[in-house]
């Protein structure tokens, strides 16, 4: 099934951007030029973070062993294991 996530890139209490990740099976985000969801900040790594979307329509994050961590609602993730976005929940990179 088709999913229709939106990724809101959101800074203080500003919505930057609101990006569809609905359209693959997976998305990079990183410094990298060539990722899907770029992120320019020194903070972040070239291949930071993939969205992955499963058949079921549910969405995983995964952090690819980033140096600093992707965040999901406050915590940080264990890197190189899939873990379910909830819909609504918070990430930072």
């Amino acid at each position: 099934q088709p999913c229709s996530a939106v990724l809101l890139v959101v800074r203080g209490e500003e919505t930057l951007q609101a990006v569809q990740i609905g359209g693959k099976a997976f998305f990079i985000a990183g410094r990298s030029p060539d990722v899907d969801l770029p992120l320019d900040h020194p903070s972040s790594s070239r291949k930071h973070a993939a969205v992955l979307h499963h058949r079921s329509g549910a969405v995983y994050l995964l952090d690819l062993g980033s140096a600093h961590g992707t965040f999901l609602q406050g915590k940080r993730i264990p890197a190189h294991e899939p873990t379910l976005w909830a819909d609504g929940s918070s990430v930072v990179f």
